[in-house]
């Protein structure tokens, strides 16, 4: 678990008025809507179990509100649960967690919202100090009455920020999805959805797996979608994930994605249904900083559009061994992209 930078003692000086214990449901929510008219200071147990009876949004439109551990972090380990519960910032507001917070929706329910454990408005922030896990959370485009076709589509299966989004611990996102409805094609970033205003850090590593863009048409980024800004400065993993392209990671046009610290990253099993980018698909810029493995995932791995940049970092390894068949190679460039590829980087099965 990731060593936080501030103290709990240190966070509870945070100027708001102090309520108390979160233990249920309906406290978590009163401490949101606390937050109406003034910044909110509480703390929250690391072996809690916050459980809605049923998918219940937590929003809050201004001010602060501040989530201190109960117990002593620097002795103690654990998360607090957080069960059919979304985080919905927005209006400017912030939101401050320090424990480990373990997110779990309900793989049989398909909710008709963008973001489906967590929403960040534009100018609005999240920082959970610790480790966030988001498991088992679906969403799915919301229908036009009876008509085969969405009023509106929605995006992020587990996130979805147009503020930012900042994970100092691991993050973890696992069994996301997002569902197409009827003639309507489902929408992007399996995982995380980040808007052209919004910034995502992963301080320590980010890890997604088994997380898809259901249906043949629509939905880019099964991992992330990426319009804005993406830092990850851990160690990372992307693994069984699909979508229409981009299976792990589409960087649109203007946007910037960076691995930093020396970061690595492992791909493996990724599937992109249109054959464009099984890992990757870059229209802006994107940068490695560390080696990166990946392993059976369909050609062209990674595509680079006109005008991107894209840089793949020295020791990196490209290996296919499922399919004998493999057509296509490895990296599709455009005639205007700019990709660095240093000679160190090994080529198997392609």
């Amino acid at each position: 678990m990731y060593t936080k930078l501030f103290s709990s003692l240190a966070l509870l000086v945070i100027p708001g008025v102090a309520r108390g214990l979160i233990e249920t449901c309906e406290d978590l929510q009163a401490a949101f809507e606390l937050t109406q008219t003034q910044d909110v200071v509480d703390e929250i147990s690391t072996f809690g179990d916050i459980e809605c009876p049923m998918f219940t949004n937590m929003t809050m439109t201004s001010n602060t509100l501040t989530l201190n551990s109960a117990e002593d972090l620097s002795i103690t380990s654990g998360s607090t649960s957080l069960i059919n519960v979304r985080l919905e910032v927005t209006n400017g507001a912030k939101l401050v967690w320090e424990t480990s917070v373990f997110f779990l929706g309900d793989e049989e329910v398909e909710n008709n919202v963008n973001g489906g454990g967590v929403f960040v408005g534009e100018g609005s922030t999240v920082r959970f100090l610790n480790d966030v896990q988001i498991r088992d959370v679906r969403i799915t485009n919301e229908r036009d009455g009876d008509s085969d076709n969405a009023v509106f589509v929605r995006d992020g299966g587990c996130v979805w920020t147009a503020g930012f989004f900042r994970v100092d611990g691991e993050a973890t996102f696992t069994s996301c999805a997002i569902i197409g409805t009827g003639e309507s094609p489902p929408g992007s970033g399996g995982a995380v959805f980040v808007d052209a205003t919004g910034s995502v850090l992963f301080n320590q590593g980010v890890a997604i797996s088994d997380t898809f863009i259901t249906n043949d048409g629509g939905g880019d980024g099964g991992g992330i979608f990426n319009l804005g800004k993406v830092n990850i400065k851990g160690d990372s993993r992307f693994e069984e994930l699909s979508a229409r392209s981009g299976a792990a990671i589409f960087n649109g046009e203007d946007a910037s994605f960076n691995f930093r610290n020396g970061a690595s990253a492992f791909f493996r099993d990724l599937s992109n249904r249109d054959s464009e980018g099984s890992a990757l698909v870059n229209l802006g810029f994107f940068k490695f900083s560390g080696p990166v493995l990946f392993v059976d995932a369909e050609a062209p791995v990674i595509v680079a559009t006109e005008g991107s940049t894209t840089i793949i970092s020295r020791d990196s390894a490209f290996w296919m061994f499922e399919n004998d068949d493999v057509t296509g190679e490895a990296i599709s460039v455009a005639d205007s992209a700019e990709v660095s590829i240093p000679g160190s980087v090994s080529f198997v099965g392609f």
